[in-house]
């Protein structure tokens, strides 16, 4: 155990750590305490507003019914405290299990997208959340800039299959220049939501949602972006980076029993996650720095979805379109 750590969270919190296990996860840094706190540490880029405002939302949604994260506080009375130049947290630990990407069946996925329009309609009035001006990231500049950074990471790597990868979505990002692909997205409405809705945040207990967790990342944002990009992330039928449009459908009006999504939300929304895929380099650059191949795994599902997205977007808009 890292006695260090350790030392600095006796110096915050009054409790006693008989055992402390670092959680494999994302971007933070997890471990689990006697099975009854995590620690989370973030990344530098959050700073503690962001911290707060994940707190004030965690507390709104627990007392609307919705199960999620309890923060503990400091001896300080604050929510956090500071290791290593990072903001780091204690929450009261959620006994269950997460399942992994692209596994649920379809009655399972209808779960999911219900506990996503409930969220969404409760934050509906949560007024405190930052706004994220997201048409300013799908747009001509935007994507000549993700070219030069895909153009880079080419340059940095002599991995075949990566650069057959990166190659491929430069061309991408030509042709949706060339063809003017999103023209025609700005009137998407924007509420606040989880941000980073998937598998990794939900904890199942027998089989069903216990809670939800991570609201880090929550803001003002398309909703349509975060079905969509959620829904991808959970079939089973997306795993080779494909959509089946009947469940895609499916999990759409599960979600839309709570909020309302209007005509452009449903048309655009393939072209927004298709935005929003190919100007990222994640995966790929993770892997370069890492060597983890799970990570280069997730930068070639990616890859294979902006293919399948630019070749069927006609198809899968006019079919969300007529969604009732």
């Amino acid at each position: 155990m890292n006695q260090d750590l350790i030392k600095t969270i006796k110096e915050n919190y009054q409790i006693n750590i008989t055992n402390m296990t670092q959680i494999e996860e994302g971007t933070s840094t997890l471990y689990n305490i006697d099975n009854k706190y995590v620690l989370k540490i973030y990344p530098k880029v959050y700073k503690k507003q962001d911290i707060e405002k994940e707190v004030n939302i965690t507390k709104f949604l627990n007392a609307n019914g919705i199960n999620t994260t309890n923060f503990l506080k400091t001896k300080a009375n604050n929510y956090y405290f500071k290791y290593n130049e990072k903001i780091a947290v204690l929450e009261y630990f959620i006994t269950g299990n997460n399942k992994p990407n692209y596994s649920l069946n379809k009655e399972e996925m209808l779960e999911a997208a219900t506990l996503l329009g409930q969220i969404i309609k409760a934050l509906e009035k949560f007024k405190a959340a930052p706004t994220y001006n997201w048409q300013d990231k799908i747009t001509k500049d935007s994507f000549k800039k993700a070219i030069i950074k895909h153009q880079d990471l080419l340059n940095r790597t002599n991995n075949p299959i990566i650069i057959k990868d990166l190659k491929a979505k430069i061309e991408m990002l030509n042709s949706v220049i060339t063809n003017q692909t999103f023209k025609n997205i700005n009137n998407m409405t924007t509420k606040v939501t989880h941000g980073d809705y998937g598998l990794p945040q939900l904890i199942y207990e027998n089989n069903k949602i216990k809670a939800i967790i991570d609201f880090i990342g929550a803001g003002y944002l398309p909703i349509s972006w975060e079905i969509i990009r959620s829904y991808t992330s959970m079939d089973k039928k997306s795993k080779d980076g494909k959509i089946d449009i009947n469940n895609l459908k499916a999990y759409i009006q599960a979600v839309n029993q709570y909020i309302f999504l209007t005509k452009e939300d449903l048309m655009y929304m393939p072209h927004i996650y298709l935005g929003k895929l190919l100007q990222s380099t994640f995966g790929y650059r993770e892997y370069l720095e890492t060597k983890d191949l799970k990570l280069l795994e997730f930068g070639r599902w990616r890859t294979k979805m902006c293919n399948y997205l630019l070749e069927n977007l006609d198809y899968l808009s006019s079919c969300l379109a007529k969604i009732k």
